[in-house]
């Protein structure tokens, strides 16, 4: 198990162990994941949830986290092997990870926002490290009266202020959170 473990933070579009650590931290309750890739932060987002319901559009990837996650011994996941866009989910979500094609990031928000919760936290991950393919979406939530905070953690994590406190060894990821104010954003 270990041994996987590191195999996959050392994929390239993985997240590391230290955003892994993170995410595990921040999920709770329901979740949904836009981009499952090897299934590595689907583990971590497993950890400390009821479910994660996880979307990756590439077959072999889908089909290669599922193998993943069932070694891992993880339980508490689905993989849906589609286009997230393409999806007619209509359950609510209490945190939602997005780290798929970065061009569609706004795309990806707008259908999101039915699907969350009150106080729901949304996190994208390489706001920073791919800002140029993410443009609009950035563009499009800078407009929005939401709480973010864009922590320079490796590739970019846009996360809510005082909500958690970050250690020190923490300081190199990067991505994107919002929370779901009572009445939208």
């Amino acid at each position: 198990m270990e041994e996987l473990l590191k195999k996959l933070e050392n994929e390239e579009k993985n997240i590391d162990k230290e955003t892994g650590f993170l995410l595990s931290h921040l999920a709770k309750g329901k979740v949904l994941e836009i981009g499952t890739n090897h299934g590595y932060s689907t583990y971590w987002l497993s950890k400390n949830t009821e479910i994660v319901i996880s979307f990756e559009i590439k077959k072999e990837r889908a089909e290669q986290a599922k193998n993943n996650l069932k070694i891992l011994k993880v339980k508490n996941v689905k993989v849906i092997n589609k286009d997230f866009l393409e999806s007619n989910l209509n359950e609510k979500f209490d945190f939602v990870f997005i780290d798929a094609e970065k061009k569609q990031y706004l795309n990806y928000f707008k259908k999101i926002l039915p699907l969350t919760k009150e106080n729901s936290l949304i996190v994208c991950d390489n706001v920073i490290s791919h800002k140029e393919k993410m443009q609009d979406f950035l563009d499009y939530i800078s407009k929005l009266d939401l709480q973010k905070i864009i922590l320079n953690l490796r590739k970019g994590i846009l996360i809510s202020p005082g909500i958690m406190r970050l250690p020190p060894r923490l300081r190199t990821i990067t991505f994107f959170m919002f929370r779901k104010k009572s009445k939208g954003f």
